[in-house]
């Protein structure tokens, strides 16, 4: 009714569009969307106290959970997470495997730009130590931690 002039456009079939297999546009989509996470915390079960993970995670309202489905499927792993007291939901990578043969190369391959290029650096690095096992040394973890602080939203501005 407030807008009388407007015509309604039916949104594409998921199945149908070419931006799917292009993964160009995953990469800008992780650009806009996308977190690359390093989570250091308490454990019981390691011997410095400490245990890290690693988890890519890509955000977007409810409405388009077909689509984040579909990147189970286009890059076989993760899962879909819809979050129930919340508007949207999140597609995440968690498994080291799925993260070290899978997620680094595509970004490798399809780079990332601005300051989500220097969170991907950064998460590349910790799973370089894990990968080395270096995590589970007291200077592994401690070059992980300070790694880690300077990621993300504590990441100071280098423009």
């Amino acid at each position: 009714e407030a807008f009388p002039d407007i015509v309604p456009v039916l949104r594409p079939n998921l199945k149908d569009s070419p931006l799917i297999s292009d993964l160009n546009w995953f990469a800008g989509f992780t650009d806009a969307e996308g977190c690359f996470f390093v989570s250091v915390r308490e454990s019981i079960n390691s011997r410095l106290g400490k245990a890290v993970s690693l988890r890519f995670i890509l955000t977007q309202h409810l409405r388009d959970e077909e689509l984040m489905r579909s990147f189970i499927t286009i890059l076989g792993c993760g899962r879909y997470i819809p979050r129930s007291n919340a508007s949207y939901g999140e597609f995440v990578v968690e498994r080291f495997t799925d993260i070290n043969q899978k997620i680094i190369p595509l970004f490798e391959k399809y780079t990332l730009n601005g300051m989500k290029a220097h969170d991907f650096a950064d998460f590349k690095k910790v799973a370089a130590l894990m990968e080395n096992r270096e995590h589970l040394t007291l200077n592994g973890l401690n070059e992980i931690t300070r790694i880690k602080l300077n990621m993300n939203t504590q990441r100071k501005n280098l423009y």
